[in-house]
């Protein structure tokens, strides 16, 4: 096998896209085909290519109060909750699938909240995986899980069934946050080894992903 077409995305936040670069980076580094999907102001100013994640309309005040205005009964975390499942996905979804059908990835990684690219990976039957960006990285099955829910027409438009599985909107979530920051609450922490794929399903996304391995290996 050849080089590998990765498409990275990512909501054009710091906090959000700037945690996956080193990532991103070294997948070129190593002869890997990189694009990261992502927004303003981040479009064409990256050192690797960048496409259009979503529309230019989608920023973070008017996502505020349009979650507000669908869910005035929520507050807190779920609102956020909320934001990040039903209304960025919403906007995200149908631009990723577009970019999708057009760039032709083998792999998307997608960040952990972005789950509208989750989404149009899922219709579109491209392997993927989540990255986790924050040290709390449990929430991703509850926040996976409240995107299908929101965005089950992505699927049955395109006749296509809704995943219904254990959460993850992607075949592994690559966690690269070390055990000594994961949570310290008195709970169990997830089983995720740092910087490493999980819940890889399948021969054909081991494949794919034993291409950029070593590039993970390398951040």
């Amino acid at each position: 096998m050849g080089s590998v077409k990765i498409m990275f995305a990512s909501l054009g936040a710091y906090g959000h896209l700037y945690p996956m670069m080193p990532l991103a980076i070294a997948c070129a580094d190593a002869s890997q085909e990189v694009v990261i999907a992502t927004g303003k102001p981040f479009l064409a100013r990256l050192p690797v290519p960048t496409v259009t994640e979503y529309p230019e309309t989608l920023e973070l005040d008017w996502a505020i109060e349009e979650t507000r205005r669908r869910h005035p009964d929520l507050h807190g975390g779920q609102l956020s909750m909320a934001m990040f499942a039903d209304v960025t996905a919403e906007q995200v979804t149908p631009t990723m699938i577009t970019q999708c059908e057009r760039i032709r990835p083998d792999l998307v990684i997608f960040e952990g909240m972005d789950t509208g690219a989750g989404v149009a990976a899922s219709v579109l039957g491209i392997p993927a995986a989540a990255y986790a960006i924050g040290l709390a990285s449990f929430v991703y099955s509850s926040l996976h899980l409240a995107t299908v829910s929101y965005q089950r027409e992505a699927w049955l438009q395109r006749d296509r069934t809704p995943p219904d599985r254990d959460g993850l909107l992607a075949a592994a979530l690559i966690n690269p946050a070390p055990p000594t920051l994961r949570r310290t609450d008195g709970t169990p922490a997830p089983p995720y080894p740092p910087g490493s794929l999980l819940r890889v399903r399948g021969p054909g996304f081991t494949s794919l992903w034993g291409q950029c391995r070593s590039a993970l290996s390398r951040c």
